[in-house]
């Protein structure tokens, strides 16, 4: 998360508004989806399925709303499920340590992080840039390259080792 936090990204003022400029750049599905997929993959490294009612009592988070987030997640074959006693969600051994937190946000987001205006203007681009643009597009850029070469097994070992909950 250093990379976060230079001065070149801090260009909107302190560290406390970059944070929060952070965490309205992201939908509340995508910080939900990550949590869960961070729980998943705790598992799943593990060798263990989660049932979606333990994922949801983990991340505080209703049921029927985590439950519609990972089935997005499994449709984008992120994660797997199986019915039964021993059911539960998982990601594959191949996949494990292949999901970055970026395919989470893309596959719920889409395009909005990439492509949408900070201030949530229909057209933003350099051509046609709003008056926040020159600043926020750095930000932007570095945001999605942290995204994109930060996997989930990655921030569940952190987890796992007391690094966050």
């Amino acid at each position: 998360m250093s990379n976060l936090n230079s001065d070149k990204c801090v260009r909107f003022g302190n560290h406390h508004s970059f944070v929060s400029t952070i965490k309205k750049m992201l939908s509340k599905a995508s910080q939900h989806g990550i949590k869960a997929m961070i729980c998943i993959t705790r598992n799943s490294i593990k060798g263990e399925r989660i049932s979606i009612g333990d994922v949801a009592s983990k991340i505080k988070t209703p049921v029927a709303y985590t439950s519609k987030i990972i089935q997005r997640l499994v449709k984008a074959g992120m994660v797997q499920s199986k019915k039964g006693a021993s059911g539960g969600f998982y990601i594959e051994k191949s996949l494990v340590n292949k999901v970055s937190v970026w395919d989470v946000v893309n596959e719920l987001d889409g395009g909005a992080i990439k492509y949408g205006c900070i201030l949530g203007l229909d057209e933003c681009s350099g051509r046609k840039p709003c008056p926040a643009h020159k600043e926020y597009k750095p930000v932007r850029d570095q945001l999605i390259r942290f995204l994109q070469n930060t996997s989930l097994a990655k921030l569940a070992d952190k987890v796992s080792k007391g690094e966050g909950h």
